[in-house]
């Protein structure tokens, strides 16, 4: 992309996002965040299962996949072998997304709640919580909400909510 020297970086950043911009199915995104998951799982003998509802959104689609893995990822390092993670998408009476993770650990400390989402920290043993980070930023950069709830002996569930489109408003 040819850019105006003048234009300031967070200018750039902007034009240079939206460019990557295109409508794209939830199934797109699901199959291919589960064909880069699914080695880790087989080597932790976790099993995922994803369960793909309707309808799709605008938005950088290697970005979705990577912010969507990142959280998948970190559930299935989290989970104990031989557990379950649950990966399911339903589309909003607006047509947006609700996509959620749920993992069958023991729960976390409810205190390591608040600081989920952001650098440096992590409910991982040896985590730098990085990538979480960057997932939950990647889904509010599009106008998304990011939802984590930890309960005991239940496990953890992530909760994505995202407009159909970048620009909709909440």
């Amino acid at each position: 992309m040819i850019e105006d020297s003048t234009q300031s970086e967070s200018q750039s950043a902007v034009r240079t996002f939206a460019t990557h911009q295109q409508f794209v199915s939830v199934a797109r995104i699901f199959l291919a965040v589960l064909a880069r998951s699914q080695d880790s799982a087989a080597a932790k003998h976790v099993r995922l299962e994803f369960w793909i509802g309707e309808g799709g959104l605008s938005g950088d689609i290697q970005r979705l996949i990577d912010a969507l893995g990142s959280i998948v990822e970190g559930s299935i390092e989290s989970s104990v072998e031989g557990g379950r993670i649950v990966v399911s998408s339903s589309m909003t009476a607006d047509g947006g997304q609700f996509w959620t993770v749920r993992d069958p650990g023991s729960g976390r400390r409810r205190n390591l709640l608040e600081a989920l989402g952001w650098p440096f920290h992590s409910a991982r043993a040896g985590g730098s919580g990085l990538d979480f980070a960057d997932a939950c930023e990647m889904f509010r950069s599009h106008g998304g909400e990011v939802h984590i709830e930890f309960e005991r002996d239940l496990g953890t569930l992530v909760s994505i909510e995202l407009p159909r489109r970048q620009s909709d408003t909440r």
